[in-house]
């Protein structure tokens, strides 16, 4: 129960903030003389007598909201020049090197214009035939990953899985709500779980975690 409930209490520290589906902040509060047992989560008009701690607290989100920014560009810009070092795309003078020594060997196996005739079309239906099993391939790589996303997309994981583990806490740009990465029961892959869902029935293991990160 929340200590603002019976008397003022003096807050010792904000350790998170979250927003509710109508659009209203929540802080989770540290009571200064109490465990974190007794953290609670308090509407922002409940705690108007902080405004620096709340302060300290927004500065400090911003600041680490700023730092994982820098450091996903940074990640993006290492990975497209690995991606364009290892493309492998041949120079017009290697292409024209390797369409001569096909052109010679061609020539020097295949004596006949008719025989260079059959074997380029049986080369042309191979190729024809390659190309269309890779973009099968591919098609059906795509479909997995995309059925595999929608699969929690689809249904509320928690109702069917418990809880194993909160891995980390972010904040989602898209629709600025906070969620945290967990690891379910009975499933190998982690997946990211809104915040206010995941509290109504595991708001204990959400408190032990962010004392945990942030005390």
């Amino acid at each position: 129960m929340s200590p603002l409930k019976s008397k003022d209490y003096d807050v010792e520290k904000i350790l998170s903030k979250r927003i509710n589906g109508k659009g209203r902040t929540f802080y989770l509060i540290k009571w200064k003389g109490y465990s974190t047992s007794h953290n609670t989560w308090e509407p922002k008009d409940n705690v108007t007598n902080c405004q620096d701690l709340i302060k300290e607290f927004e500065a400090e989100e911003e600041k680490k909201n700023k730092s994982k920014n820098l450091n996903s560009n940074e990640s993006q810009g290492q990975i497209n020049i690995r991606s364009t070092r290892s493309s492998g795309i041949l120079t017009p003078k290697q292409s024209t090197n390797k369409n001569e020594r096909y052109t010679r060997r061609s020539n020097r196996d295949l004596p006949t214009r008719q025989h260079n005739k059959r074997v380029s079309s049986y080369e042309e239906k191979r190729s024809s035939r390659s190309a269309t099993s890779k973009r099968s391939r591919k098609n059906t790589t795509d479909t997995d990953a995309t059925s595999s996303i929608e699969s929690y997309d689809s249904g509320d994981i928690l109702d069917i899985s418990k809880l194993d583990q909160i891995l980390d806490v972010h904040r989602n740009k898209q629709n600025n709500t906070v969620e945290y990465y967990i690891q379910v029961k009975n499933n190998k892959k982690p997946l990211w779980m809104n915040s206010n869902r995941l509290t109504e029935d595991y708001s204990q293991q959400v408190v032990d975690f962010l004392e945990e990160k942030f005390v």
